[in-house]
């Protein structure tokens, strides 16, 4: 009985933190009300039943294919935060049928074609994913492709097959579209797994289309296995201390002003394989103003770390550690920039691009290129939709190239219209040697004392090994 109470009182005591937390920081208010969920109950409909404002907490267990929308200023916390699990896929009973097991389910609509897969994944528009025991089986375009780890759907028929014996396993058809979604403003969730939404690309699991989530604070959620996005977030939104990975496109999706993103881990997301440079992997905002993005832990993701596109001012990226992604950080059309004390390491195309961007001040960062890579910082210059770049300064920061023959940085494009872009006080370390590591215009990699001629890192400094 004593433990029983301790119990309780442990928990009551994550929901008063919980609470005192959310008006620390969102400021304090009367709550509606108090309603507690459990497993089974129909969340939709006690949400659309309570008053705005109103708190929902949800005890241990699977909220199965629950669709939420929230009313102003809900608050939604899990008792436990490992133990309160949204899972929008559906339990399916297969039939045999010939050497396969089969069952016959509709699609969600696709909403983009195929022409955004990556080759070989012609089939990342589908965004009802197959699990057995929770692992992703992945998508085959044809019946005589299918094997164990795989599943195949008949567009023509409606009818999903598998190859594994479904006996003493669990199969999962994604189904439900979002977990939460809707025009409310103040939506606070935390302490909550969501994972097997069929959410589109570019739309969150949490938040539903990308932008339309307003004011919304997402505090200590583990989002996972959703074919869209993770999470997406508009207009004064938070999201920290989350951990959005293995998605199907992406762990977090944000458009809008006065974002905050920090102390999150995104990774091995991209497991649909969309194409990288259409949208794909850890994180992608778009159209911001005075975003905060530090502090986060990025790694494994098929796609790029962290990236800023289209139109982004005033934005701070600090403090991010981006490993092993295609691209560490990326950011395009990027006005008043602060991209400092940031550690990006075995991205297998760029650790850092700067690209159409002007007003940028690069500093303290440490990028290593490995042998299989290509850039560590890299400023790129062309015209688009009337930018190019300008006032771009790269210095007192550390860049490791781990081969003799790969690893570079400086400027490409045209040297006319890139005006007062700089590089220096850089240190360089070339972990194996090699001579030709930057570039000054054009595509020709350069030595360092023709940098040096071009009037740029009169203080940096170049050592052979490691630092």
């Amino acid at each position: 009985m004593c433990e029983s109470r301790n119990a309780m009182g442990r928990t009551m005591g994550l929901f008063a933190v919980v609470t005192l937390q959310f008006v620390m920081l969102w400021g304090s208010r009367a709550i509606a009300s108090t309603v507690t969920l459990k497993p089974g109950e129909n969340v939709a409909a006690a949400v659309a039943n309570a008053p705005a404002g109103s708190t929902f907490v949800f005890t241990p267990g699977t909220y199965r294919m629950q669709s939420i929308i929230p009313k102003d200023n809900d608050i939604f916390v899990g008792q436990s935060s490992t133990g309160v699990i949204l899972n929008g896929a559906k339990v399916l009973t297969m039939e045999p049928n010939g050497k396969y097991w089969t069952k016959i389910e509709p699609l969600n609509p696709t909403v983009y074609v195929a022409n955004h897969c990556n080759p070989g994944h012609a089939r990342c528009y589908i965004l009802n994913d197959l699990f057995i025991d929770g692992k992703l089986q992945r998508p085959v375009s044809s019946l005589s492709s299918l094997a164990a780890g795989h599943w195949y759907y008949n567009l023509t028929t409606g009818t999903i097959y598998i190859s594994t014996n479904p006996a003493g396993h669990v199969v999962e058809w994604a189904y439900t579209t979002y977990a939460f979604r809707g025009a409310a403003t103040g939506v606070q969730i935390s302490f909550l797994t969501v994972k097997n939404y069929a959410t589109p690309p570019q739309a969150g699991a949490i938040g539903g289309p990308n932008g339309k989530a307003e004011h919304w604070y997402i505090h200590n959620v583990n989002v996972m296995h959703n074919h869209g996005a993770g999470i997406a977030i508009g207009n004064y939104s938070k999201v920290m201390y989350c951990n959005s990975s293995s998605n199907g496109q992406e762990g977090l999706a944000g458009h809008g002003a006065y974002i905050t993103i920090e102390h999150n881990t995104f990774a091995y997301n991209n497991q649909a394989s969309y194409m990288n440079f259409w949208e794909a992997g850890g994180a992608k905002v778009t159209d911001t103003s005075h975003l905060l993005l530090g502090y986060n832990y990025v790694h494994d993701n098929l796609g790029t770390g962290l990236w800023e596109d289209m139109y982004n001012t005033d934005s701070v990226v600090e403090n991010n550690t981006s490993i092993n992604n295609l691209v560490g950080i990326a950011e395009e059309f990027a006005s008043n920039l602060t991209l400092r004390n940031n550690v990006v390491r075995g991205n297998r195309k760029m650790g850092i691009l700067i690209s159409l961007s002007r007003y940028a001040e690069v500093y303290g960062n440490t990028a290593e290129v490995p042998v299989n890579g290509i850039d560590a910082i890299r400023v790129a210059e062309g015209q688009r939709d009337g930018m190019n770049t300008h006032d771009v300064h790269v210095h007192d920061n550390i860049m490791i190239f781990d081969g003799t023959k790969s690893g570079r940085t400086g400027l490409s494009g045209n040297l006319d219209t890139a005006t007062n872009v700089t590089f220096n006080n850089d240190k360089y370390y070339k972990k194996n040697g090699g001579y030709y590591h930057w570039l000054w215009g054009g595509s020709t990699w350069i030595s360092f004392t023709a940098m040096q001629k071009a009037g740029q890192e009169l203080t940096g400094t170049v050592s052979t090994g490691a630092p």
